[in-house]
C-alpha cells in the first residue's frame, strides 16, 4: 500500500529485524492504523487497498470473530504432523488474513467480480478461520454455495467457532450440521443450502 512505500528503510528494518512490535501495536499494524514511531500519512494516488464493507455484514462478523480483525494472539500453528505432511508435497502452511474491507474489493468488480460473471459457486482453498468464505456467504446471496478447504486443524476449528457463534446469535436465520472428522485434517464446508461430502471434518452452514 501507500502507507508501506512511505515507511522508511529504518522503519521497515524495526519491522523485520528490530525490537518487535507489541500485541496491541501489531494489531493495529495489521489493520493499516498509526503505530508509535511509524509513519501513518497515504499516498492519496494510490488506490485504496480496501472498498467498505456492507454495515450488516461487518455487523455479523463481528459477532462471528467476536470483533477481531487480525487474527493476532490466536493459535493457528499447523502441527509438526501437518507441517511435514505439506513439506513432503512441496508447500508450506503459512498463514495470513486479508482485512474485511479487502475482501470487499477482491470478491467485487474490481476483483473476482462475482456478480458481474454470475458466479454461483466459490471455492477456497486455505481458508484458514473461514473470514473469506463466512464474508462471502453473507455478503453474496446469489451464490449457490461457498466451498472453504483447510488442513490446519486449529484453523477449521477456529471457523467452526466462529460459524456456531453466528448461528447462535442468529435467531434462527441460520443453521449448521457438522460431521466428525476422522483424522488431523479438516475440511470445512460452508454451503447454502446444501450438504458437504466430506470425508473429513465439515461443517455445513445454511440459510
Amino acid at each position: 500500500s501507500g502507507w508501506f512505500r512511505r515507511a522508511s528503510r529504518a522503519q521497515m528494518a524495526a519491522l523485520v529485524g528490530g525490537t518487535p512490535l507489541s500485541a496491541p501495536a501489531m494489531t493495529a499494524f495489521a489493520m493499516g492504523c498509526a503505530v508509535p514511531g511509524f509513519l501513518d500519512e497515504r499516498d492519496p494516488d494510490v488506490e485504496p487497498d480496501g472498498e467498505p464493507t456492507p454495515s450488516e455484514v461487518a455487523d455479523l462478523l463481528d459477532i462471528a470473530y467476536e470483533g477481531r480483525q487480525a487474527w493476532i494472539g490466536v493459535p493457528l500453528a499447523a502441527t509438526p504432523a501437518e507441517d511435514a505432511r505439506a513439506a513432503r508435497s512441496g508447500t508450506t502452511l503459512t498463514y495470513g488474513e486479508v482485512h474485511q474491507d479487502g475482501l470487499t474489493k477482491l470478491l467485487g468488480p474490481k476483483g473476482l467480480d462475482l456478480v458481474g460473471r454470475g458466479s454461483r459457486r466459490l471455492l477456497e482453498l486455505g481458508s484458514g478461520r473461514g473470514r473469506l468464505a463466512l464474508q462471502a456467504f453473507l455478503q453474496l446471496p446469489h451464490l449457490r454455495s461457498v466451498l472453504a478447504v483447510e488442513l490446519v486443524a486449529t484453523r477449521h476449528c477456529a471457523a467452526a467457532v466462529a460459524a456456531r457463534r453466528l448461528v447462535e446469535a442468529s435467531d434462527g436465520r441460520f443453521s449448521l450440521q457438522a460431521a466428525l472428522p476422522t483424522n488431523d485434517a479438516a475440511t470445512l464446508g460452508e454451503k447454502r443450502g446444501r450438504s458437504s461430502d466430506s470425508a473429513a471434518a465439515a461443517l455445513t452452514m445454511f440459510e
